[in-house]
């Protein structure tokens, strides 16, 4: 009988500590570099065109958007875009040109590195981002080394600074 109470005991706490482990695993707060990770996976969602073609809705929707993905005076340096202003509405209004230059364009980021300082609530994460679209019948893709600067406010991050690499020959 002893023995028996035994091997439930331990097969109640094993089952418990399963429960637990899975609970943490679901429930647990994303690390920091999960969370940037995560953000730069958001932006490459949301600029992307799928056949709009209303610059006015692509316009809202991205300035939507971004005010939960970046600064208000973000900054972006594009090689070909030498006149971008600063700030978040300019940036959402360039993005959402896009829609007239590709029928489809999708962003995917790709070999992410993230590090962090002066402060934890400072960031910084180094990608390539592949550009792959169709403008008119022709089947495009861009590589490029992206440099992202990223600010921690209020629990969340959001990205300060864009420097987009050359585009190679």
């Amino acid at each position: 009988m002893r023995e028996l109470l035994s091997r439930r005991n331990v097969v109640i706490a094993a089952g418990s500590a399963g429960v637990l482990l899975l609970g943490w695993a679901l429930f647990a707060p994303e690390s920091d570099e999960e969370q940037i990770r995560a953000l730069l996976e958001r932006l490459a969602r949301e600029i992307a065109v799928e056949g709009e073609t209303n610059i006015l809705f692509r316009t809202a929707r991205l300035n939507k958007a971004f005010e939960e993905i970046f600064t208000e005076d973000v900054s972006v340096s594009i090689p070909e875009l030498t006149s971008l202003a600063r700030g978040r509405g300019e940036l959402a209004r360039v993005a959402a040109r896009a829609g007239s230059h590709f029928q489809n364009a999708e962003v995917s980021v790709k070999s992410v590195d993230v590090t962090f300082g002066p402060t934890p609530a400072h960031g910084k994460a180094a990608c390539v981002a592949v550009l792959s679209s169709t403008d008119g019948s022709r089947p495009r893709r861009d590589e490029r080394r992206v440099d992202f600067t990223l600010l921690k406010r209020d629990g969340d991050w959001r990205i300060d600074g864009i420097i987009v690499g050359e585009r190679p020959e």
